[in-house]
C-alpha cells in the first residue's frame, strides 16, 4: 500500500502545479460545453411539450432466432424470441445551462421453448437512467444513475454453459470537470450493484466503489495527454468469494490529425489484491499491463470505421482475475440511399485464475446490421451475430448463431 500512496501523492502534486500555471487564465470551455449540450438537446424531436418537460416516446418489436441460448457446447438448446419494448425519453431544461435527463427502455421478452424463463428487462444499452448535468463557470458536473434489467450472458467470456443470470445492475455517481483553458481535470466516481433475482445466483451478489483522478493538458491544437489514476474496492455478500481491491495508473492521449480521424491511446500498469475465499484460500497479488488502442476514422461522409486493440486485467463474475487481449473492428456504411450497414468483428484471447484451476479462452465472432427509414417515423433492421469460444476446460467450448429483426417506431 506504500507504493499505491506515493502514486497518489504524485498524481496529487501534477494537479496542483498544473491547476497553479492555468488558473490565471480564463476559460469559456465550461459555458461553450452548456450551450453545446442544450442545443443538441433543445434540437433532438419531442413528442410532448409540457414546458418545461419535453417528452419523447418510441415503441419498438423484436424478434430473436438464437441456436444456443444456453453457451452448451454438449446440449445446445434454441430459441424463438420475441421482444416488445416501450421507450420514454423526459427533458427538464431547468436553466438556461442546467438540466435533467430521464430515459427507460421497458421491454419483454417471450422465449417460444422456454429455454429462458419469459421477463420483464429494462434495456440498458439505451442508458436507462437519471443525468443530472450542472454548469457552474468552468465546472461541468454530471450527477446520473443508470440501471438495467437483464439475464443475457453472452456479454461475459468466462460463461460456458449458463442460459441466464437474471439480474439487475445499477450505476450510481458522479463526474466532475475542471475545464482551465488548456488543462483539464476531472474526477469520476460511481457506486455500482450487481443483484441476481434468482437464488441460484445470489452468491454473486456484490457492490463495488469505484473512482479515477485524470490530469489532461492541450500540448497543441491536435494533441492532448495526460495522466490517469483509478482504483476500486469490490465486496462479495457471499464469502465464497473473494473480495478485492485494485489501484491503477498511466498515461494516456487523444490525437486527432483532421477533421476525418481521432486516435486515442492509453497505457498503465494494475495491481489487484484478492482476500481469503473459497476459491483463494491465501491472499493474493496480480499484476499486469493494461493499453488501449482505438481508431475513429470517417473515410467519407457515408463511411465510417473504427477498431480498437487492448490489453486488460480485470475480475470476472466470481472475483477472479482474467487477462485479456482484444481486437474489435466496425464499419458503417451508408452507401446505399435510404439503407445503413454496420458489419463488425471481434477477437479476445486470455486467461481466467479460478482457485488451482486456469482457464485459457479465445473468442471471436462477428455479424452484420442492415437497417432503413420505412417511413419518416418507422425504421427496421436486421441483424446477424455469430459467437465462437474455444476453451481449454473441457465442454467450456460453444458456438452460438443469432438472426434478430426489430421495428422501431418514434411517435
Amino acid at each position: 500500500m506504500k507504493h499505491t500512496l506515493a502514486l497518489i501523492s504524485l498524481l496529487l502534486t501534477i494537479c496542483a502545479t498544473l491547476q497553479a500555471q492555468e488558473a490565471v487564465r480564463a476559460s469559456m470551455a465550461g459555458e461553450r460545453a452548456a450551450e453545446a449540450r442544450k442545443r443538441a438537446r433543445t434540437e433532438t424531436y419531442y413528442n410532448l411539450d409540457l414546458d418545461p418537460v419535453k417528452l419523447r416516446f418510441s415503441a419498438s418489436l423484436g424478434s430473436e432466432y438464437n441456436d444456443n441460448v444456453n453457451l452448451s457446447q454438449l446440449q445446445p438448446k434454441d430459441d424463438f424470441i420475441l421482444r416488445p419494448q416501450f421507450g420514454i425519453n423526459a427533458l427538464w431544461q431547468i436553466s438556461q445551462r442546467n438540466s435533467i435527463d430521464f430515459r427507460l427502455n421497458l421491454g419483454y421478452e417471450y422465449y417460444f421453448n422456454e429455454v429462458r424463463p419469459s421477463r420483464v428487462i429494462i434495456s440498458g444499452d439505451e442508458n436507462s437512467g437519471v443525468n443530472f448535468d450542472l454548469f457552474v463557470g468552468d465546472f461541468a458536473i454530471n450527477f446520473h444513475d443508470e440501471f438495467s434489467l437483464s439475464q443475457d450472458t453472452s456479454q461475459n467470456p468466462t460463461a460456458s454453459g449458463i442460459a441466464d443470470i437474471f439480474r439487475l445492475e445499477n450505476t450510481l455517481g458522479t463526474r466532475v470537470m475542471w475545464d482551465l483553458y488548456k488543462v483539464l481535470l476531472e474526477f469520476n466516481y460511481d457506486h455500482y450493484n450487481y443483484i441476481p433475482l434468482d437464488d441460484t445466483f445470489e452468491y454473486l451478489n456484490h457492490a463495488s466503489e469505484l473512482g479515477s483522478i485524470r490530469a489532461s493538458a492541450l500540448l497543441n491544437p491536435a494533441l492532448t495527454a495526460g495522466l490517469q489514476l483509478g482504483g476500486g474496492l469490490t465486496s462479495y455478500r457471499d464469502d465464497r468469494l473473494s473480495d478485492n481491491q485494485h489501484v491503477s495508473l498511466g498515461p494516456f492521449a487523444r490525437f486527432k490529425p483532421s477533421d476525418a480521424m481521432t486516435i486515442r491511446a492509453g497505457v498503465g500498469y494494475v495491481i489487484y489484491w484478492f482476500d481469503p475465499s473459497s476459491f483463494i484460500t491465501n491472499a493474493t497479488e496480480q499484476t499486469g499491463l493494461y493499453a488501449d488502442l482505438s481508431i475513429d476514422h470517417a473515410a467519407t461522409k457515408r463511411t465510417r470505421q473504427t477498431l480498437s486493440i487492448g490489453q486488460s486485467l480485470t475480475t470476472d463474475l466470481n472475483s477472479t482475475p482474467i487477462e485479456l487481449f482484444y481486437v474489435r473492428y466496425g464499419v458503417s456504411l451508408s452507401i446505399i440511399r435510404h439503407w445503413n450497414f454496420r458489419p463488425y468483428l471481434t477477437f479476445e484471447t486470455g486467461r481466467e485464475t479460478r482457485g488451482v484451476i486456469q482457464e485459457d479462452l479465445t473468442r471471436y465472432g462477428g455479424g452484420i446490421t442492415a437497417s432503413r427509414a420505412i417511413t419518416q417515423k418507422l425504421s427496421g433492421a436486421i441483424t446477424y451475430q455469430f459467437l465462437i469460444k474455444e476453451s481449454s476446460v473441457p465442454n467450456f467450448d460453444y458456438t452460438q448463431n443469432r438472426l434478430v429483426l426489430n421495428l422501431i417506431y418514434h411517435f
